[in-house]
């Protein structure tokens, strides 16, 4: 059993486990490069919609999914609704013809 003390030096340690991993930022940005290459390629493929910039609409993809994934954890949001969400942004933005207009 871990007491009160141990505790407190445990959540500590992992502080500052995180922030030196913070700290190596050496390849931060690989998840957004990959997912920039699929929508590159997308792209020449005339699967995307015109004027797309692929590395901003990484960069949304993988903060959205990371943003939404982190409700799913803390129980502000159901799988479901996540899935939905990512799958509308995903069909907008592989759609040849753009986005729909309202």
């Amino acid at each position: 059993m871990v007491d009160e003390h141990s505790n407190e030096a445990l959540r500590g340690e992992t502080h500052r486990d995180c922030a030196e991993n913070l700290r190596d930022v050496s390849d931060e940005h690989r998840l957004e490069e990959l997912v920039a290459g699929f929508i590159a390629t997308a792209q020449a493929n005339g699967q995307t919609g015109p004027g797309l910039d692929a590395r901003r609409e990484a960069d949304l993809l993988v903060a959205v999914a990371v943003g939404l994934g982190g409700d799913v954890l803390h129980e502000r949001r159901a799988l479901d609704d996540v899935r939905g969400a990512l799958g509308y942004h995903l069909t907008k933005l592989f759609s040849p013809t753009g986005p729909a207009q309202p």
